[in-house]
């Protein structure tokens, strides 16, 4: 698989400002769009597989832990990562798969130093892969 195009938008706040008095945080939302040489399928199994992420992806993925095997397809799937990216520290933060519609996608809750939602949406127009990252608590 060969990535043709991978574009990330800024991220768009989608709640009001932190209220300290409330303890709460900005809530944003993280899309990416990736075109990539491969059928739905093959794009699919690659992202079923976490243990390999730090393979692929080793400046953002630098520990993959799966706790939980989760049900046939995945669901019910908890796994703990510890991720970085540009910004000058590492997250600790774990997943647990919701929703599995082979080889549309899936979706997830993530909880720990990310806190929210993600959904992946696989297309078969040009292998291109959506991705919607919803954080309602990022601390």
């Amino acid at each position: 698989m060969q990535t043709i195009e991978n574009t990330l938008e800024a991220p768009e706040q989608i709640a009001t400002p932190p209220n300290p008095e409330e303890g709460r945080r900005e809530a944003y939302n993280f899309l990416t769009t990736w075109r990539v040489r491969a059928n739905r399928e093959e794009v699919y199994r690659i992202l079923e597989d976490v243990d390999a992420l730090p393979a692929w992806w080793p400046s953002v993925y630098l520990d993959v832990k799966v706790r939980e095997k989760g049900q046939p397809g995945g669901i019910g799937k908890l796994v703990e990562v510890y991720t970085k990216g540009w910004l000058p520290y590492s997250l600790g933060w774990h997943f647990r798969v919701t929703a599995s519609n082979f080889p549309s996608g899936f979706s997830l809750r993530a909880l720990g130093d990310f806190v929210g939602t993600g959904v992946w949406e696989i297309s078969a127009r040009w292998g291109i892969l959506h991705r919607d990252l919803r954080l309602a608590d990022f601390c």
